[in-house]
């Protein structure tokens, strides 16, 4: 009897372990890739892999929210450690994905705020050279009803030493002139340059004395046409 209730009780603690840990979450949307070596599925921990392409609306798409930048070496034996410092609690909803828009890649998983996430390259992202390229993949976690900095790298990598919080967006389309300010502020900030290409990464540099929840007002105006495109970044520091 007592080792009945012995092997009850393991169980419910090993059921326990286990749901504190990241959790696939497939995106029913996405139509994987035919080559089923690295087709968007269920990975042990997360759904990862390469989609078919879907016909992209002209809109502004937020793609990242980091501390510093993405880093990580294209190593068989590289492992990503993903976290987002101690910003509340619950289930964080962690996506990655292709910044270009032709790079039809992503990665879908949950996890526990406190506890993180691990992330081996060599299943999916070492089989296509762009993926290998961590400026070329964009990071986003959501707690609740706003983004989290997603601190993320590589064992192997080095670390930055100061790093900010970034935000980065793509369009489909160039842009001729991004602005963005914090909700509440009467003044944008101008981002340097007057030609943004389509597909790149359009990065806004938040303060370091930002903290709290605040929400990001973007605006950036079409190259060829007089419309402007808008996106509000709900984000918590």
């Amino acid at each position: 009897m007592k080792n009945t209730k012995y092997i009850i009780f393991l169980s419910i603690y090993i059921l326990t372990l286990c749901n504190n840990f990241a959790t696939a979450q497939c995106d029913a949307n996405l139509s994987p890739s035919d080559n089923e070596t690295i087709a968007y599925r269920t990975r042990g921990n997360r759904c990862e892999g390469f989609y078919r392409a879907k016909v992209a609306a002209n809109v502004l798409r937020l793609v990242s929210i980091t501390l510093g930048e993405f880093r990580f070496n294209p190593t068989a034996n590289e492992v990503i450690e993903v976290k987002i410092g101690n910003t509340g609690t619950g289930q964080v909803q962690f996506r990655a994905e292709g910044i270009p828009n032709d790079l039809y890649y992503r990665l879908d998983c949950q996890f526990p705020a406190q506890s993180g996430f691990s992330w081996p390259v060599k299943d999916v992202l070492l089989k296509e050279t762009r993926t290998q390229d961590a400026r070329n993949i964009g990071l986003l976690a959501r707690l609740n009803t706003h983004y989290i900095p997603v601190q993320a790298k590589g064992k192997t990598a080095t670390a930055e030493a100061s790093p900010q919080a970034l935000i980065k967006l793509v369009c489909t389309t160039r842009v001729s002139k991004v602005m963005w300010r914090i909700s509440g502020q009467k003044d944008y900030v101008t981002l340097p340059g007057d030609s943004f290409p389509a597909g790149r990464n359009i990065t806004i540099r938040l303060p370091n004395t930002l903290k709290g929840k605040n929400t990001i007002e973007v605006k950036a105006k079409s190259a060829d046409s007089t419309d402007w495109m808008n996106a509000e970044v709900p984000v918590q520091l």
